[in-house]
């Protein structure tokens, strides 16, 4: 099995000396791990921080298989993001709220709106509706959404608010 897909990191572990394991979300493929050789590396380091976007290559011999991901940046965020500590705690709630979804199943919308706020996680102001915005298209995605709700939850959540 083999498929290249673009990915946002949304996080990193250790795995023996000198591997990592991936968890990135991707358009095509959902959230998805993979282990990284050399992922410790100086080199591979700064690209495989949480909210880079990364062009991969995943490759396993059965698909139930982790696989090994070969990354290569294609934009470079995190720098940007930890100037700001409300941009990494967002950062770090979406990639917590895609972790309900199922792995490996496709979310093109979701992947879109990831990278969207990605964009704009360093604006203070808007971060907070940014991220709000987004628990509500993950609340859709899993099939709770707003829209499905009777219209008399609809009212006490607007009051609510």
């Amino acid at each position: 099995m083999e498929w290249r897909d673009e990915g946002i990191i949304l996080g990193t572990r250790r795995h023996g000396e000198t591997s990592a394991i991936l968890e990135v979300m991707t358009r095509a493929h959902g959230r998805h791990l993979g282990l990284v050789r050399g992922g410790r590396s100086r080199k591979q380091q700064p690209v495989l921080q949480p909210g880079n976007r990364v062009d991969l290559l995943w490759r396993a011999r059965l698909d139930e298989h982790l696989g090994i991901f070969q990354a290569e940046a294609i934009e470079m965020n995190a720098a940007r993001l930890m100037d700001s500590a409300v941009a990494v705690y967002g950062l770090q709630t979406m990639a917590a709220h895609l972790r309900l979804l199922p792995e490996r199943d496709a979310h093109g919308g979701l992947y879109e709106a990831l990278a969207v706020m990605i964009s704009h996680l360093g604006d203070a102001d808007a971060a907070g509706e940014l991220v709000a915005r987004f628990e509500l298209l993950i609340l859709d995605e899993l099939g709770f959404g707003i829209a499905q709700m009777g219209d008399h939850h609809r009212k006490s959540l607007v009051e609510a608010a």
